[in-house]
């Protein structure tokens, strides 16, 4: 379904029919014309979708949006968000999603747009569960890795 213009809402009419559809392998959404709106509703659709196992967003010149499915309920998700472009006002929604997907295990942020203040605040907004979650933030190709309390691993 990639390069058909879809648009923010025709995705978000697809994202929403996406519990409901037997896919297993992967579905190519890239090059569709859409928006950090997209991600987002991606994020919020991912705790339905319990046989997604990894879900990749790029909204730079690359335009990619694909999902990757197993036959079976998958016990960890993946998420990677690259060049979404999050301004302050997303940072809320973001958490809320996040905080909802239970079975997320990764999450990498690559040059998103989030300064300190925003990242401080989604971190204190993210309710995660006891056990393994690793968190990575890529900006401009420089990676700190600080270990922190329950399991999370933040790189900057």
């Amino acid at each position: 379904l990639s390069a058909n213009l879809l648009g923010d809402s025709g995705l978000r009419c697809l994202l929403e029919c996406l519990p409901q559809v037997p896919i297993s392998g992967l579905l190519d959404l890239s090059h569709n014309s859409v928006s950090q709106e997209s991600a987002l509703y991606l994020v919020e659709t991912l705790p339905s979708c319990p046989r997604v196992r990894e879900a990749s967003v790029n909204l730079g010149s690359e335009q990619s949006f694909r999902i990757h499915f197993s036959r079976e309920d998958q016990a960890g998700k993946t998420l990677r968000l690259s060049e979404c472009s999050f301004r302050p006002e997303h940072v809320s929604r973001l958490a809320t999603g996040l905080s909802q997907s239970l079975q997320l295990t990764e999450l990498t942020l690559t040059q998103c747009c989030l300064g300190w203040k925003q990242l401080a605040i989604l971190l204190s907004l993210v309710g995660r569960p006891a056990g393994l979650f690793s968190l990575r933030l890529h900006k401009a190709h420089r990676e700190t890795v600080f270990p922190q309390a329950r399991g999370l691993c933040f790189g900057i």
